[in-house]
């Protein structure tokens, strides 16, 4: 009797199940096919831009050129930020005989990875460096949707696989996969609450970033401390190995070149500083960069976030207010963002991430105003995604994201949780 009254309150959930899972069936092959499909037009077009890199272009091997140069000049006891035969030198402005040497503004950290890569024959090296960064792409990218369990909207997978952050660092030979990738494994790792391996591949992304030193301030001030600190020394502890091996004017190098670097008046420059030198009024950006940061920071240490919820805004922050900003960082935030579900804004903010980039690179042609408006898409998008992202706080309400659960997945009073604590955070009233 108590199986059959069991069958009977059980059968609407049963008939439920047969009905939607033949569905959900349906919508994860859909969005299998979609990743499959996103990921064979990536591999096409790696493999014309490995052909354009190799002998189609008159700078051949572009960015990828830069980085060997570079390592090949620390190895030689050269200045690695200066400019040789293989860095590429661009005409940034369309019909104009400007001319800008592409030096490598990459941190020391990375000189001797470039080191290692100098060691390859550039035309056997650049086939190499496209084909592991489209590796890298489509693994990180299998990975985010391994984890959410096939629930990326397919919006979401194209996105992430052929958005022109993506395209075109494999069409200029850049070595942003790095960030993607460490930014992937860092999310999964969140996910999953292995902080410890999420702060080693934050360390890492902070080494190669420096500006995104703001992430493990604003864990500090959510009360993650401990996080906080192993970021630190993973991120001080790369950082130093250039010094040992390159002598301590390293980093001086590398300052005086990034100073050097006209950047600001390239459109796809998204940091607020780089926006408002193009619009003529270069000291309010530096008010309005100092306003950002501090803002945040309150916030974050007003609702104390889970980690998962503090990267996009420190990413975001981080990008925003660096003095050096390219719109293809947003493969950085690209796990994050695509960890929700997209409503109109997030698809709003996606949209304009796909502007094609040679829109605002033709802009630069029709003076500063018009170079405003054509970087005007990468940097609203940011904005958009800052916003939501703090909207998410706000949804939830002050001390709710502190700690609400207990161990055991019960939820738990504010008081409870600033005594028991949240992972690994060290929460204090």
């Amino acid at each position: 009797m108590k199986s059959l009254t069991a069958c009977v309150s059980h059968s609407g959930n049963f008939v439920s199940e047969s009905v939607t899972k033949p569905k959900d069936n349906l919508e994860l092959l859909l969005r299998c096919l979609v990743f499959g499909l996103a990921s064979f037009l990536l591999v096409v077009a790696t493999m014309r831009d490995i052909k354009d890199l190799q002998v189609g272009h008159p700078q051949k091997y572009r960015e990828f050129g830069t980085f060997w140069a570079s390592g090949f000049a620390a190895a030689h006891g050269q200045n690695p930020y200066s400019s040789y035969p293989l860095t590429w030198k661009i005409h940034p402005i369309f019909g104009n005989s400007f001319l800008v040497k592409d030096v490598n503004l990459q941190p020391p950290c990375m000189l001797p990875f470039f080191e290692f890569v100098s060691h390859f024959d550039p035309q056997r090296g650049v086939r190499v460096w496209s084909i592991t960064s489209l590796a890298a792409f489509i693994f990180g990218t299998a990975l985010i949707f391994t984890i959410r369990r096939g629930e990326l909207q397919k919006r979401q997978i194209v996105w992430l696989l052929l958005a022109p952050a993506v395209t075109d660092t494999q069409l200029l030979g850049q070595d942003y996969v790095l960030l993607f990738l460490f930014a992937a494994i860092a999310w999964a790792a969140l996910e999953r609450d292995k902080y410890f391996l999420a702060d080693l591949c934050i360390g890492i992304l902070v080494a190669m970033k420096p500006n995104l030193l703001l992430w493990p301030l604003l864990l500090f001030l959510a009360g993650y401390r401990r996080s906080a600190v192993r970021i630190a020394v993973v991120a001080g502890s790369i950082t130093l190995i250039p010094v040992f091996r390159y002598g301590p004017g390293i980093y001086r190098l590398w300052l005086e070149a990034a100073a050097k670097y006209p950047h600001s008046m390239i459109p796809t420059d998204v940091s607020i500083t780089a926006f408002f030198i193009r619009l003529g009024i270069a000291p309010l950006g530096i008010v309005v960069t100092a306003v950002l940061m501090g803002s945040i920071m309150m916030i974050v240490a007003l609702y104390r976030p889970k980690a998962i919820d503090i990267a996009p805004m420190a990413i975001c922050t981080a990008i925003l207010c660096s003095p050096i900003a390219w719109y293809q960082y947003v493969v950085m935030l690209a796990p994050f963002f695509v960890a929700r579900r997209w409503d109109k804004k997030s698809n709003l903010a996606a949209l304009l991430l796909f502007v094609p980039s040679i829109i605002p690179a033709l802009s630069m042609a029709g003076g500063p105003f018009v170079a405003v408006l054509g970087g005007l898409p990468y940097f609203a998008a940011f904005w958009i995604i800052l916003v939501l992202s703090v909207q998410c706080l706000s949804d939830e309400g002050i001390g709710q994201t502190a700690g609400s659960f207990s161990n055991d997945g019960e939820p738990v009073t504010t008081r409870e949780a600033v005594r028991i604590g949240y992972g690994n955070r060290e929460v204090v009233p």
